[in-house]
């Protein structure tokens, strides 16, 4: 298309196509799977930003519709959909076990139990997350 330098997919990074917080389960551009909406695809390179942009409408994808999950109860059962094929859908369990349980509930003087729900967020980095380049 006109303008366009070039169009980079996961078969152009040579290097690690890995990153992430706690592990590197995320890839710089999907090679075999897409996990969520906004995995990156491809990166579009062009001598404008409205070519780069009609060039991106341009690229073709086609997509496996696997099954989902929306659900962390669901995502957390022995026979839920692997996100990471041989992994467990579970990051990290940490039990903490300290005091005594059994006496604190027998010398409380009110006992409240329920299931608590929070919505779904994701944090806010405090630490910046950018790159510059530059040619010379």
């Amino acid at each position: 298309m006109p303008g366009v330098v070039i169009v980079l997919t996961a078969k152009d990074v040579t290097a690690m196509n890995h990153h992430g917080v706690l592990f590197k389960d995320h890839e710089v551009l999907c090679e075999k799977k897409v996990r969520r909406v906004g995995d990156p695809i491809a990166f579009v390179v062009a001598e404008t930003e409205k070519q780069a942009e009609e060039a991106a409408k341009a690229v073709l994808v086609e997509y496996e519709e696997l099954p989902a999950l929306f659900d962390p109860y669901e995502a957390m059962k022995e026979d839920a959909v692997q996100i990471h094929e041989g992994k467990s859908n579970i990051i990290y369990h940490y039990k903490c076990r300290r005091g005594d349980v059994d006496s604190a509930f027998e010398n409380a003087d009110v006992l409240v139990e329920n299931t608590y729900y929070s919505p779904f967020v994701d944090h806010v980095f405090l630490q910046l997350e950018s790159g510059l380049s530059y040619m010379e």
